[in-house]
């Protein structure tokens, strides 16, 4: 997959629109396939074919391409959601990427696509939080909420992070999932 991987981030990137969005709507309906299939607990094959739409968000200058790749994240979210395992780390930094864009019109699409992944992530915790993604999930929230150029999407997401994301996950459930993800995210810390 890395060569297939880097050949569909490269397309994705093109300067001819038509060329890029072809890439990227290819990349989604491959997703979607991948998706329908189970993921190995040892491996991350779900993160390496989800990268390249990581990859366009960060280096296309066309905001149809961002749209489009928001848009691809969204449907694979709400066909497939049930199905993700190491793929919700990616998908996550894709919205954190839409919160540092500098147009609003993505960080509000990016918004609106995040508050549904939360939602739709709290249905799937333990997947979540496998190899830190539960802190990919705040960390992407939190930017939204510190972003400076959709104020509608900076107020949802403080409401998320302070109200809506502790209640999804309930009082009893914070303690052990805040730890697993800390040992996911330092796996050779004793905490000592």
């Amino acid at each position: 997959w890395g060569v297939l991987g880097a050949h569909f981030a490269a397309v994705g990137c093109h300067p001819h629109l038509g060329v890029a969005m072809y890439a990227v709507d290819s990349l989604r309906q491959l997703a979607h396939t991948f998706l329908a299939r189970d993921e190995h607990a040892l491996y991350a094959f779900q993160s390496a074919f989800l990268r390249p739409f990581e990859q366009v968000m960060h280096a296309h200058p066309s905001v149809r391409m961002r749209e489009l790749v928001l848009s691809c994240i969204h449907h694979l979210l709400q066909t497939r959601a049930d199905r993700v395992r190491s793929g919700w780390r990616i998908m996550f930094a894709v919205l954190a990427a839409a919160a540092a864009d500098e147009e609003a019109a993505i960080v509000d699409l990016g918004w609106e696509v995040c508050a549904q992944a939360v939602v739709l992530a709290s249905g799937a915790l333990a997947s979540v939080c496998e190899g830190a993604a539960f802190l990919d999930a705040v960390g992407c929230v939190r930017a939204f909420a510190a972003q400076d150029r959709s104020e509608r999407a900076s107020a949802a997401a403080i409401v998320a992070l302070a109200t809506e994301m502790p209640a999804q996950l309930g009082t009893d459930a914070l303690p052990a999932l805040v730890a697993q993800a800390a040992g996911a995210a330092h796996p050779g810390h004793s905490g000592g």
